[in-house]
């Protein structure tokens, strides 16, 4: 991804934020949910949400658009490995375009 491109979602995800913020009476799950909505539309993404890890090392998935995320999520937590949970435990982000070819067909994609 180019730093043109970058700048450009950066920039549709802040303005989201804003009109989420302005609006008061939303619960957080509604926000987090219109959040990763806004961030898999910008990205051309099926799905998205948001891995979280406690200080337990237990993962759950918020915002969640489709079942799917918080599934892959359950799996790599079950298996203690992947790249979302890999992600979240060193706090970066993660965009996962296809999990079909992760390590060949070995891994969490198998799973």
């Amino acid at each position: 991804m180019t730093a043109d491109v970058e700048r450009f979602l950066a920039l549709r995800l802040a303005e989201r934020l804003r009109s989420i913020q302005q609006r008061t009476d939303m619960p957080v799950s509604s926000a987090l949910e219109d959040l990763t909505s806004s961030a898999a539309a910008a990205m051309n993404a099926d799905y998205a949400g948001i891995t979280v890890v406690d200080a337990k090392g237990r993962i759950s998935t918020l915002g969640a658009t489709h079942p799917y995320p918080a599934l892959l999520d359950k799996i790599q937590e079950t298996h203690r490995e992947g790249p979302c949970v890999a992600a979240a435990w060193d706090h970066h982000t993660m965009r996962i375009d296809d999990v079909a070819p992760i390590d060949g067909g070995r891994g969490i994609a198998a799973k």
